[in-house]
């Protein structure tokens, strides 16, 4: 055990020493004579290999997409496995809903809850709600967020307060059952 915290002691007696070298000599600051070596790509990176996309995404390569005088696009991207779900690939467990349920995107009743997401904060909690008839299906909502004549006034992990035409509604989620 001496041996040990003798070691200790010289390792850092040496450390100490040459960190104060270091601290007090100044930094070399001379050139190489040939100059800083500049590096070069590989030749394959020289011409890039041609686009077999549509012009949408060869306008997307060639635009500055960090351009201040961009806007946002009008339309949300969807990808193409996703673009014929009603939902935006949020869909509900399906073994947990009752033959009474509705499943998004059929018509049912409105307001309807599918599900809840609790976060750390307010900008992370929300809610899958179809609240207008007239969407196909139900949507994420953030407490404040209206549609359909009601406002979300209250999320929590397993119901919603919404305040609509005929005063305030609380929707809750069915318990899970368990499965053997």
């Amino acid at each position: 055990m001496r041996a040990l915290r003798s070691t200790l002691h010289v390792a850092a007696a040496v450390l100490t020493v040459g960190g104060l070298i270091l601290a007090v000599a100044p930094p070399s600051t001379s050139i190489p004579e040939g100059g800083v070596p500049i590096l070069s790509a590989p030749a394959s990176w020289a011409q890039p290999s041609p686009v077999s996309s549509d012009s949408l995404a060869e306008e997307i390569v060639l635009s500055n997409v960090f351009s201040p005088s961009r806007t946002a696009p009008l339309r949300r991207f969807m990808p193409p496995d996703l673009a014929a779900d009603s939902v935006n690939g949020m869909l509900p467990d399906t073994a947990l809903i009752s033959s009474s349920d509705t499943l998004p995107g059929a018509a049912g009743p409105v307001p309807a809850l599918f599900g809840t997401v609790v976060g750390g904060g307010a900008d992370i909690t929300r809610a899958l709600l179809h609240l207008d008839a007239s969407l196909p299906g139900p949507r994420l909502y953030a407490v404040g967020e209206r549609a359909g004549g009601y406002r979300v006034v209250a999320i929590t992990p397993r119901e919603v307060t919404l305040s609509g035409p005929n005063g305030r509604v609380v929707l809750r989620l069915q318990q899970k059952e368990e499965r053997p």
